[in-house]
């Protein structure tokens, strides 16, 4: 850490000796004073600030790191000290003469640009060939453009590896240049061939005869493929000829079949049945059903005529002339009153059917239907209800019992047993079927007990008591607490009376009868047993800790207290008070408390000649010192009425505020017994504060 001197430091001619520049290492500082110096420690070099700007700095180095001078190739005048002159060294054709070096050229593949002192340098048309450039010096980037054409390279010098990608393209090819000795394989793909470029013509010659196309299955590419291949793809037998002749041939007036075509090709070309005759009519014939009528042709298509429906013409079915038999002749149409006269009128010898033999009539009775009588339903009845189905019972009381079904997710099918007796209902709507079977149901009957029981019993099995040792326990009269008897038992409890003594005898028969008084000493009796005496147990525990016989101490004790205790055995002192010894010798309180006393702690010597070896407060102050930005010297009063002090002056920052109480050096005049002047180098900025801290010393001794 560095002491700040915060103004100037005159050395009046003094030397400074063994000066250490400050070290920096990395880079330069930012700001900085002007004229100040560094060491950079990384680049053994000292820098010296030229900026008067402190925040913007600007580093020049003064070190000089020249220690000799080495002439390099073609130079002379190798130096160490003093002045250094460097020649350029003449040689084949180089002339060195007063501020000139000349070239000589050879006018052959060299040249100069001029004949003037300005000339340059340069390489004379022609003058370089392949012999004198090494491999691959020249690249496209050092030629120019269109500076090189087909009289410059000969056959073959130029392969793809100096080709850069799509440089070449179609307007740089000339016509039939490029044939397949200058094409590798795979040079060419799809994407470099544009649409509709290939012809018939560019594809690879195939055998004669031949085909192309794909026999191959799957897609893919077009295949080479033999006759035998093409035969099997149209289906054509090896050595089938082709004709101009017709199919069918006149023979003498008699039709015949070309060579090579059957009758049934024929017939299935023209669409004839076999042994339909020319120019006859289509023979029909008729088939009827019990409810449809089926027209076939001897020439054409099949057809059947559906039944009637209600929406569309059709045959009257077997059954539906059933029906209109059963209606005598004369009979009316049907009206309300004469069904329900009809119905009236039937008694128990008649029969009322309802629907046709399919069983697939739907009646549908709007309104409440009340049967007397025995009613029999066949196959599934749906009872589409909200309120379910309602029983009376055996009396018309009003208490009836209704039968509902849950909405269900799905089919559900509920059977009723080949039992009689009851169903059993449940308090809340089920999630599930009961799997137990009404044997394992059986197995509770007669069970009195509650579910507590049951609970009971699993958490009895849950530990692990088998049937054989809860077994054990049948006829147990124990209870619990007769059980938790034997709660810690060890060994066989018979075993271990059997080793105890049968009758108690000697000194205990006294105590085995009943309890003894609480809380008393325990001694012998004049008969050697055991008695309770007098002394209580707490009078019996102050014996805890006596280390010898009570008596003999006693009689070594004081009998009556005397001397300067006299006035502290009557009753209790002040509490939490340092004791004196009064004017008459005896101990008393005093008014100094413990916590007074407890002070005194770690005191090594007289207090009072400490106090009066420290010096007074009021010959020391301290005051703030807060800068204005513009002034140097600050005056600061102590009113000690002596030059005689001594200053120190500290950091302080912004009021306290990231301060580091560092001593700062700085300039101190004392032109009065009562203030001193403080001088800086440079105004302190506005936030910038310094605590003064000013000591008055004693007079000269």
């Amino acid at each position: 850490m560095a002491i700040p001197f915060l103004s100037d430091i005159k050395l009046n001619g003094n030397q400074i000796k063994e000066l250490v520049v400050d070290h920096k290492s990395g880079s330069n500082p930012t700001g900085g004073y002007h004229g100040q110096l560094i060491f950079r420690t990384d680049e053994n070099k000292i820098y010296i600030n030229t900026s008067t700007n402190v925040n913007s700095a600007s580093w020049s180095s003064i070190a000089g790191d020249i220690t000799a001078i080495t002439a390099g190739n073609g130079l002379t005048g190798d130096a160490t000290t003093g002045d250094v002159t460097i020649n350029v060294g003449a040689s084949k054709g180089i002339t060195v003469s007063a501020n000139r070096v000349s070239v000589d050229v050879d006018a052959s593949t060299i040249d100069f640009t001029a004949s003037t002192d300005a000339a340059k340098i340069k390489i004379k048309d022609g003058g370089v060939d392949t012999t004198q450039l090494a491999a691959d010096a020249v690249t496209s980037a050092k030629i120019a453009d269109n500076a090189i054409n087909s009289e410059h390279y000969t056959d073959g010098s130029i392969d793809h590896v100096h080709l850069a990608a799509d440089v070449v393209d179609g307007d740089n090819i000339a016509d039939d240049s490029v044939n397949s000795e200058h094409i590798v394989a795979g040079a060419i793909d799809t994407e470099h061939i544009a649409d509709s470029q290939v012809t018939l013509a560019k594809l690879v010659s195939i055998q004669s005869p031949g085909f192309i196309g794909r026999a191959t299955s799957g897609a893919g590419v077009i295949e080479a493929m033999t006759t035998g291949t093409a035969r099997s793809i149209l289906n054509v037998a090896d050595g089938a000829t082709a004709t101009s002749a017709p199919a069918i041939v006149d023979s003498s007036g008699t039709p015949a079949f070309a060579s090579g075509i059957t009758k049934a090709e024929v017939q299935s070309l023209l669409n004839v049945a076999d042994g339909a005759g020319a120019n006859v009519a289509t023979n029909i014939s008729v088939t009827e059903n019990n409810t449809t009528v089926t027209i076939a042709s001897s020439t054409g298509s099949n057809d059947t005529i559906q039944a009637a429906t209600t929406t569309k013409a059709g045959v009257m079915t077997k059954d539906d002339k059933t029906k209109l038999d059963g209606i005598s002749a004369g009979a009316g149409a049907p009206t309300f009153a004469n069904i329900k006269s009809a119905l009236q009128a039937m008694d128990e010898n008649d029969d009322l059917v309802i629907g046709d033999s399919g069983e697939d009539t739907q009646v549908t009775i709007k309104g409440n239907l009340t049967v007397t009588g025995t009613q029999t339903v066949n196959n599934v009845v749906t009872v589409s209800t909200s309120n379910g189905v309602q029983f009376e019972g055996a009396a018309a009381d009003g208490h009836d019992a209704i039968l509902k079904s849950s909405v269900a997710s799905s089919d559900k099918t509920y059977t009723l047993p080949n039992l009689t007796g009851h169903v059993p209902l449940l308090a809340v709507a089920p999630t599930a079927t009961i799997t137990s079977t009404p044997a394992e149901l059986n197995v509770l009957d007669g069970f009195a007990g509650v579910t507590a029981d049951l609970t009971y019993a699993k958490d009895l099995r849950a530990t692990g008591v088998t049937t054989t040792e809860f077994n054990k326990l049948d006829g147990l009269t124990a209870t619990t607490t007769e059980l938790n008897y034997v709660d810690g038992v060890t060994s066989a409890i018979q075993t271990q009376i059997n080793g105890k003594q049968a009758t108690i005898s000697g000194a205990a028969t006294t105590i085995t009868g009943s309890n003894l008084t609480a809380s008393r000493a325990l001694i012998s009796n004049g008969s050697g047993k055991v008695a309770v005496a007098s002394i209580t147990k707490t009078e019996l525990e102050y014996l805890d800790g006596v280390t010898s016989a009570i008596q003999t101490q006693i009689n070594s004790k004081q009998a009556t207290i005397t001397g300067a205790a006299t006035t502290i055995d009557g009753s209790n002192l002040t509490a939490s008070r340092a004791l004196v010894s009064n004017g008459s010798g005896k101990v008393a309180v005093s008014a100094v408390t413990s916590t007074e006393l407890a002070h005194l702690d770690g005191v090594t010597s007289a207090i009072q000649t400490q106090l009066n070896g420290k010096e007074s407060a009021s010959n020391k102050v301290t005051k703030k010192l807060s800068g204005d930005g513009s002034s140097t010297t600050y005056t600061i009063t102590h009113s000690f009425g002596t030059p005689i002090v001594g200053v120190k002056v500290l950091d302080y920052a912004d009021n306290g505020s990231s301060a580091t109480y560092q001593e700062v050096n700085v300039h101190i005049d004392r032109n009065d017994d009562n203030s001193v002047d403080i001088n800086f180098g440079s105004a302190p900025s506005s936030t910038q504060d310094y605590l003064i801290l000013i000591e008055k010393y004693p007079a000269i001794s």
